[in-house]
């Protein structure tokens, strides 16, 4: 049972009271970390609750908790809950773009595995009604009840009180307080080290301040951050992995929101990013931080901390290290990374290899690196070749190579599309002949089943395409699913699949189904996003385009930058890109790379090629950042 929601509404105190409720008889056991799981796993633990609080901290890194633990646990008759943040949620359900390195495949396929509980930050009518009646006998309850600045569950956990400490602190109090906030908000997500708070807290102070530091000003600091609030939280939390020995500090869930969403816009020092890339150990902390620094174009953190998380055994990291290197220029150095990976017998790392070739123009060397490992076997490989040679227009060695692999058997899914090339040409009245390169066969078979009143049955021939990776079978099957079978297009685009959320999105504005748009687009979905800032475009509502861009919202600020270069006003596009890649607001490295080129294409419109050069080269130093725009 997994209870989602954001900081402070109650998701701990939920699960406590159902567990007390329906399972007062069973043990229950809170492993400390993921090997514990991994043991627990290999116990009898029939009757038991295993109670995973804030899951992301077992499910982050290379080692993270995986399904078939879980599997074992369930199957002995264990009961599993955890709690989860809807972001992090969101992060670990959402499939990738098409082609794309998937992150998170085990996490999504043990979460698959839940029953979700999402649990909001409101109370309901009934249990309003009830804490009114409750409120007569307790003053705690009746003081939440009448805060107008916090919701009933933050208030009764201190949340108010949190706030209070942060916003009166003392210089080097707030100076470390910030630098946690920071942190966070550029990925660190684990406990902090002290060196690193140390180290970054001084470029959050004026001059001032640093020379009238007492001798314990840092000790002093945690000492007042740490101390409990209300007697129920600590702006700062310690954790040890031995009994004393404090390895790092975590920041309170409320503030982490809180100071967060205020300081959305505010640029970070460069200290900051050198004390993050030398005290953070965490792969998964490092990688999201490297992430965060190639969104704002500072490639040279970004490689530093790429090779530490690649270092600390992150795969994705070497992966995302390549891609940096290629970035700045140093696409040998960047092959080199793909390369030992490759050499190793990784998959994942022979596909990124040929990806990298591919992008460099060397279609014949990526050919040749997927080639070698199709011919042992390997599926995945062989459905890469063929597209590499059929983008790049060589049909002949596509064709031989599909017809190859179908001959010989060796690869299913070649002989199935082999088959169905057949039976287009053996179709009476087919008006085109398909030859084996051919990747628009499918689609072409599925409109004319449909066209016949076989809808299923050519909707079915596109899912299976689309099983395989084949990108224009996907669109196909949205476009016919919009058309012949909305509820089935929504229910897959609920689960994040990106061709069917664009396609819904779509499909919802054409229909001027805008409150729906609207309430799809306010769940983060970005596809919706995009769609909405379409609307209030056609509409004339630019302001309201303008606030959801200064809100932060990456789609809106693309789609307002876009139209401002269309009305002439160069300069204020720029800005509002400028802004919002400061704020290192775009949710994917993708959006990041596009707004990006966006940029630069303004930057040298507007006469400042040397800027954009340097942009479109090696990106920018942190100085930059400082500057107005």
């Amino acid at each position: 049972m997994l209870l989602v929601g954001g900081s402070s509404v109650g998701k701990t105190r939920c699960a406590f009271e159902a567990v007390q409720a329906l399972m007062p008889q069973w043990w229950l056991l809170h492993p400390g970390d993921v090997a514990r799981v991994r043991v627990l796993a290999t116990e009898t633990v029939a009757r038991t609750v295993v109670w995973l609080d804030e899951l992301q901290r077992y499910l982050d890194g290379p080692d993270g908790l995986a399904a078939d633990t879980v599997r074992a646990l369930l199957h002995d008759g264990a009961v599993i809950v955890a709690t989860l943040w809807p972001d992090n949620y969101s992060a670990y359900t959402s499939p990738p773009a098409g082609g794309a390195v998937d992150p998170y495949a085990r996490e999504r396929e043990l979460l698959n595995l839940a029953d979700v509980v999402h649990i909001s930050g409101g109370l309901s009518d009934t249990e309003r009604e009830r804490a009114h009646r409750t409120a007569d006998a307790d003053p705690r309850v009746r003081l939440a009840l009448e805060s107008s600045d916090y919701g009933f569950a933050q208030t009764m956990a201190a949340a108010p009180q949190l706030v209070a400490r942060w916003v009166n602190a003392d210089p080097y109090e707030r100076a470390i307080l910030t630098v946690a906030v920071d942190a966070f908000r550029l990925g660190a997500h684990g406990p902090l080290p002290p060196g690193l708070l140390r180290a970054a807290a001084p470029a959050y102070c004026d001059a001032r301040t640093r020379g009238g530091a007492p001798p314990d000003w840092f000790t002093a600091a945690i000492a007042d951050t740490t101390h409990l609030v209300h007697g129920a939280a600590a702006c700062l939390a310690p954790v040890a992995q031995n009994m004393g020995e404090i390895t790092g500090y975590v920041l309170a869930d409320y503030l982490k929101q809180h100071i967060a969403a205020e300081r959305r816009s505010e640029p970070v020092p460069p200290e900051i990013w050198h004390a993050l890339a030398t005290w953070l150990k965490e792969p998964g902390d490092l990688a999201r931080v490297a992430d965060s620094a190639r969104k704002r174009v500072m490639y040279s953190f970004a490689e530093r901390l790429y090779r530490r998380a690649m270092d600390a055994g992150d795969f994705y990291a070497g992966v995302r290290l390549s891609e940096v290197l290629i970035a700045e220029g140093h696409s040998e150095e960047g092959l080199d990374v793909v390369r030992s990976m490759a050499e190793a017998g990784d998959i994942d790392g022979i596909l990124q290899l040929a990806r990298a070739l591919e992008k460099m123009g060397q279609i014949g060397d990526a050919a040749a690196v997927l080639r070698a490992v199709a011919d042992q076997g390997e599926n995945i490989a062989a459905l890469r070749l063929i597209v590499i040679l059929s983008i790049n227009e060589r049909w002949e060695e596509a064709a031989e190579e599909l017809a190859t692999r179908a001959t010989a058997r060796t690869w299913p899914k070649a002989s199935e599309l082999a088959d169905l090339i057949a039976r287009l040409n053996e179709k009476p009245g087919t008006p085109f002949q398909a030859e084996l390169g051919d990747w628009h066969a499918a689609p072409r078979l599925a409109e004319l089943l449909v066209e016949q009143g076989r809808v299923d049955e050519g909707l079915a021939l596109l899912h299976a395409r689309e099983k395989v990776g084949d990108l224009t079978a996907a669109s196909r099957l949205a476009e016919l699913q919009a058309q012949h079978r909305p509820d089935e297009l929504r229910r897959v685009a609920e689960t994040g699949y990106s061709w069917a959320a664009s396609r819904w999105a779509r499909l919802l504005l054409d229909q001027g189904r805008i409150d729906e748009l609207r309430a799809l687009a306010n769940t983060g979905e970005e596809y919706a996003q995009y769609r909405l800032c379409d609307f209030l475009i056609r509409e004339g509502r630019i302001d309201e385009l303008r606030s959801m861009a200064d809100d932060g919202n990456a789609p809106a600020a693309t789609k307002l930058a876009t139209w401002l270069e269309r009305q002439g006003n160069l300069e204020e596009a720029a800005t509002v890109l400028f802004t919002r890649l400061n704020a290192g607001d775009a949710p994917h490295i993708f959006t990041a790379d596009s707004m990006t080129r966006q940029w630069v294409k303004l930057l040298k419109a507007q006469g400042q090629t040397e800027l954009a050069e340097q942009v479109r080269q090696s990106g920018v130093t942190p100085e930059y950042w400082k500057r107005d725009p």
